[in-house]
């Protein structure tokens, strides 16, 4: 360590020299200059980017060449230090393109949180001037506070693609909860949709895009959310082994639930329809079954006549095809 010491009081080239590959690493850390794993495998080429920085600071004096040759250096050892200097360039550009996109990244993210801002200021400006033209009530202004939805938006459930009717209903609650206008629920759910569902709320026009729900239906049509989608999956469900019995029985009525509203299930009439209907189709062969879920029919006599018109359809394309195989009768020749 005396030798360093040594050094840095007083730096010459003789003794720069004299040091030794540990010593070298130390001077580099005494005067912060940076190394790789790389740097320290071998000492010449550690010696030579030492001294650069040392000659860069002022405390050596110039490396003096002897025409294309330095004196000190071998024609291989310049050719190493030329190509350590083109790695460093090169991992110095990939550094600066990753900073690029990062700051990129970074701008994107405030001009989304920006636009929100313009939309929230937007909205709040209009439910201001329905207060003051008297179309919004004293008692719906105070029941229907500003949205704040650079607060709010952490509020909101993340959108599954997989499950739209238990994201609205989550949605909902948290809505409902804190009272957000029609206008504003559509706007705080445009920050939450993807996938088909934001391809569907683009394709709306500007009135309907602004009314609940508009979106909501034009979402739930894009996922073909259909009564037989419905029954479909009522029908199939199995309980996790990882979930409790009161829970699936849970999700089984929430199911079951959905369907009946989707087939517009209101009165115990129209239950009994549904569950006959289904029971009906359960005792037929499966072509006769998709058949009936094609047409969508209310009424299980609406069922049966459909089942008759395709079981005699079926008998006369099977007698025509067999015709067709027997050929001309024997009687006629």
């Amino acid at each position: 360590m005396s030798e360093i010491d040594d050094f840095v009081a007083a730096p010459t080239a003789e003794a720069f020299d004299s040091l030794t590959k540990d010593q070298l690493i130390q001077l580099a850390e005494r005067y912060e200059i940076p190394l790789n794993s790389y740097d320290k495998r071998r000492k010449d080429v550690l010696k030579t980017l030492v001294r650069e920085e040392l000659v860069e600071l002022s405390l050596l004096p110039p490396i003096k060449f002897d025409g294309l040759v330095a004196s000190d250096l071998t024609f291989d050892q310049q050719k190493e230090l030329l190509q350590l200097q083109i790695d460093k360039g090169k991992q110095q550009l990939a550094e600066q393109q990753v900073l690029a996109e990062r700051c990129k990244l970074d701008r994107e993210i405030q001009l989304g949180k920006l636009e929100i801002e313009r939309e929230c200021l937007a909205l709040e400006r209009q439910r201001l001037s329905l207060v003051e033209t008297g179309n919004m009530g004293s008692s719906d202004s105070g029941s229907s506070p500003s949205v704040d939805i650079t607060k709010n938006i952490r509020l909101l459930p993340k959108f599954d693609e997989s499950d739209v009717d238990t994201f609205f209903n989550l949605f909902e609650r948290v809505a409902d909860l804190y009272r957000w206008p029609d206008a504003a629920r559509c706007l705080m759910l445009q920050c939450t949709l993807s996938g088909r569902a934001a391809q569907a709320y683009s394709a709306l026009g500007l009135p309907e895009s602004r009314t609940y729900s508009c979106v909501k239906k034009a979402v739930l049509r894009a996922y073909e959310l259909v009564p037989e989608a419905y029954r479909q999956k009522f029908r199939g469900m199995r309980k996790p082994p990882n979930q409790s019995y009161v829970e699936f029985a849970d999700e089984l009525s929430l199911q079951f639930k959905r369907w009946c509203s989707s087939a517009k299930v209101e009165s115990i009439e129209d239950l009994s329809n549904l569950v006959l209907v289904e029971q009906f189709k359960t005792c037929l062969p499966e072509d006769v079954a998709v058949y009936i879920s094609e047409h969508q029919v209310a009424t299980v006599s609406e069922a049966a006549v459909l089942a008759d018109d395709y079981a005699l359809v079926c008998i006369r394309a099977s007698s025509s095809h067999w015709s067709f195989i027997q050929g001309p009768s024997s009687s006629t020749v």
